[in-house]
């Protein structure tokens, strides 16, 4: 329930309220968050997120978030890539987004499976 440039959060200062769990030395030297879970690609990859989340401001998640779908754009799977995003709600899983990891994971670890 978490999906936001590293890099922004520390700019704006929300970087505080995670551990230290977010960070390995001389990341941010090295790439961005939006890269780095792009490296993922073309493997299906679910985020879920709501907007009403302090340690996910907005416009950390928009720069991360773009990244990503840039980087499964240039691997040609953009469709790759699901979100559920809650504009209304904090740092939590909403039942709307637990509805759509099962559906997530059902479409990509049982169908991919069997077909």
């Amino acid at each position: 329930c978490c999906f936001a440039d590293l890099e922004c959060l520390v700019a704006s200062g929300e970087h505080d309220g995670h551990g230290n769990y977010m960070t390995v030395p001389g990341l941010l030297q090295a790439t961005s968050t939006g890269r780095l879970a792009a490296l993922a690609a073309p493997r299906a990859q679910f985020i879920g997120v709501g907007l009403q989340d302090r340690f996910t401001p907005e416009a950390c998640f928009d720069r991360a978030r773009a990244e990503l779908e840039d980087g499964y754009a240039r691997a040609g799977a953009p469709d790759a890539i699901e979100f559920c995003i809650d504009p209304g709600t904090g740092h939590e899983e909403t039942p709307a987004m637990r509805q759509a990891v099962l559906s997530f994971l059902e479409k990509h670890l049982i169908s991919d499976s069997t077909g």
